[in-house]
């Protein structure tokens, strides 16, 4: 689906917007992480709930590897995006992720969280699984588009989207929202 949104997409583009000076693109990140997400089957929402109910996590797919990156790095890269869109027509896909050397495992994560808060944690063992669906073991998304024609990139490395993670679930003494507040002036004064 996320293919066939694309075709369309770049198919209006190139059909009617273009000779009309109109932006029409889409836009792709990769496993988006910070604070607020509570979703099941996600990792870092697992890992908390873990840690919380004081409960094992089961690991799927331990040396499987992410384009992870915090929300933060995710929404400048798409403001980025969009205002370059009022200066030059563009159309397309955009892929915004993570830099090759920042990539990490799930047990890389895990381990990386196990040496801040008590984890416990136990890795599936695939045989007994019946039905199983097909996941790629690496997925990276190639971002040297909006790298090289804009200039952008994540500001947070992949240690600190993982810290200001925890630190937002952690985070006891202010509001959810002050909490976010926070964290986006500290990433605005974040120069990279």
């Amino acid at each position: 689906s996320k293919v066939s949104a694309e075709i369309i997409t770049k198919s209006y583009f190139d059909s009617y917007f273009k000779k009309n000076n109109i932006s029409l693109f889409t836009t792709r990140a990769g496993n988006v992480i910070g604070g607020g997400d509570w979703s099941s089957n996600r990792l870092i929402p697992d890992i908390i709930r873990s840690y919380n109910l004081s409960k094992q996590i089961i690991v799927r797919n331990p040396d499987y590897i992410r384009p992870w990156q915090h929300v933060l790095d995710v929404l400048n890269g798409y403001l980025i995006l969009i205002q370059f869109s009022f200066k030059k027509t563009i159309g397309g896909g955009w892929n915004l992720g993570p830099a090759i050397n920042d990539e990490k495992s799930v047990i890389d994560i895990i381990k990386y969280y196990k040496n801040i808060i008590p984890l416990n944690y136990k890795i599936l063992d695939k045989k007994n699984i019946k039905n199983k669906l097909y996941e790629s073991k690496y997925l990276r998304l190639n971002s040297s588009k909006i790298r090289n024609l804009i200039g952008w990139k994540n500001k947070l490395n992949i240690d600190q989207s993982l810290n200001w993670t925890l630190d937002w679930y952690l985070n006891k003494k202010n509001s959810s929202f002050e909490k976010n507040i926070s964290q986006i002036r500290k990433f605005i004064s974040t120069n990279k």
